[in-house]
Formats: structure tokens, sequence, C-alpha cells
């Protein structure tokens, strides 16, 4: 089975900082941003958080509590 059809983790968390659906800042102090994107695999919105230069990935998660 070739799984190399499917973008890696990665790649997706990339994708959703560059072409985010929503932004927000979490704190002055932590200087963290937030953005989220929806995958289709997944069927959920994933939550990247990026530091403060908006391309270091520090952490990326599926968000259940999540409204566009």
């Amino acid at each position: 089975m070739i799984r190399d059809a499917y973008p890696t983790t990665e790649v997706v968390c990339l994708i959703i900082v560059a072409v985010f659906c929503r932004v927000d800042r979490i704190s002055l102090l932590w200087l963290r941003i937030r953005h989220w994107g929806f995958v289709s695999e997944l069927n959920r919105y994933l939550r990247v958080v990026t530091l403060e230069d908006g391309v270091t990935i520090h952490n990326a998660f599926p968000d259940r509590r999540f409204k566009p």
C-alpha cells in the first residue's frame, strides 16, 4: 500500500499556518499564535500553535471545541 498519497502531519500544519482559517494571539507573555484549519481526513479542525515568528510550530492537535 502506498501512503504517499496523504500529506504528512508536518505538511498539513504548514498549510494551515500558510493559509489559515482563523488566527488568535494567546498571550503577550507566552508569545504564541494559534491557527485553525479544517482537515477533511480527520473531519475536524486542527489547531496549530506557533511561536511568535508565526512559522515555527510549537504544537498541533485536533480541536474539539472550535466553532468556525
